[in-house]
């Protein structure tokens, strides 16, 4: 008798530890994916990017961050947590032309290449970014020439890709950087003319919104953030191949 009734209040916590485990799965699973969690990145507020002619020199971790990605034949790298990514890219066909492919390959060491997973769709020259523990392969040329509109996304912790949003239109060549935990797509080639569009992407709501102008249309380089609220663009192509570094400031605003 005496040992029922000792284990009567051990019984009942972990009935109610059962319940409130099942409790908190209903409410994640209820509403999908757990992104803040799985982001592991604060949300800040979204904002617009002022765009201007860089004053000064540029901060050396700009060129350092940049300088440290490897280049890849069409290829987007990013680097997060410490690991560096290669997103899509090219590869050679039996008769000597190249076509894009959908690989995500994680650098382990120099040489050291491994393929984590594949993008929905081929992509070559897409621009990169990382909010967290998930990567993003944005715009991007397909294996028909043209520019896509698609935001594909690769989550390193459960390994899966989606496409997980849609620009306004198709756009390869871009360059992208993170701000206040909102993705920033600058420039591009449209396919038709270089574009001066800022666009920004909530990878919380899957949701893509303009962000602002670029001063000129530009094509290429890479940005890089040296703030929360900051970032350079280096090495875009503008109006009659000049190159000139961007300053990039986020303020408060949807645009």
């Amino acid at each position: 008798m005496g040992d029922s009734l000792q284990g009567g209040p051990v019984r009942l916590a972990i009935l109610l530890a059962s319940i409130a485990g099942m409790v908190v799965l209903g409410v994640k699973t209820a509403g999908g994916s757990d992104a803040s969690a799985s982001h592991g990145t604060a949300h800040g507020q979204p904002g617009i990017i002022v765009a201007a002619p860089a004053r000064g020199s540029i901060p050396a971790v700009v060129g350092q961050r940049l300088g440290a990605l490897p280049h890849k034949r069409g290829a987007a790298p990013i680097a997060t947590g410490g690991t560096i990514y290669l997103l899509g890219g090219t590869q050679r066909t039996a008769h000597g032309g190249r076509i894009p492919v959908g690989s995500v390959l994680r650098i382990d060491g120099p040489g050291e290449r491994t393929r984590v997973a594949k993008l929905p769709t081929p992509v070559t020259g897409a621009a990169a970014a990382a909010v967290g523990d998930r990567l993003y392969a944005i715009g991007g040329r397909l294996a028909n020439g043209k520019p896509t509109n698609e935001v594909q996304e690769y989550d390193i912790a459960t390994e899966h890709s989606v496409i997980a949003a849609r620009l306004p239109e198709g756009v390869s060549q871009a360059s992208a950087v993170t701000l206040d935990g909102f993705v920033y797509v600058l420039g591009g080639d449209a396919g038709r003319a270089p574009t001066a569009s800022i666009l920004r992407f909530d990878p919380w709501a899957d949701a893509v919104a303009p962000a602002g102008r670029l001063p000129v249309p530009l094509v290429g380089g890479a940005a890089a953030a040296v703030r929360p609220h900051h970032a350079y663009l280096v090495g875009a192509t503008g109006p009659g191949g000049a190159q000139a570094p961007y300053s990039l400031t986020l303020k408060p605003g949807r645009g």
